[in-house]
């Protein structure tokens, strides 16, 4: 079942061309480009970026940076050769583990 959730995203990502893949790369730097300009000190809630090594979008350094321009709770959780899409079964539940565990430190409800 993991797969076949994975399947679209492993099958887009395979279809870009090299010119496809550096425009959208170019879009994300473009659309990340103003969060690095202070805007990112309105963020309060923690936040947790989850990125593969292998990632065909977004380089690794944004996401850096991304991280770097953060002043509240942050982690930064890169997984070695995952892609994008976290299109393998082994990544995709490492991702949504870390997502879950990230969530339930940071949204559950205090004890009274």
């Amino acid at each position: 079942a993991m797969m076949e959730i994975a399947a679209p995203f492993r099958n887009a990502a395979a279809s870009l061309s090299e010119e496809d893949r550096r425009a959208a790369q170019e879009e994300v730097s473009a659309n990340l480009r103003p969060l690095y300009d202070g805007t990112l000190t309105n963020v309060t809630a923690p936040v947790l970026i989850v990125q593969g090594s292998c990632d065909e979008l977004v380089p690794r350094h944004q996401s850096r940076r991304l991280f770097e321009a953060l002043e509240t709770a942050k982690e930064l959780k890169v997984l070695e050769g995952a892609d994008h899409g976290f299109t393998k079964a082994d990544d995709f539940r490492t991702m949504t583990t870390a997502l879950a565990n990230w969530t339930a430190r940071y949204l559950s409800t205090p004890s009274t």
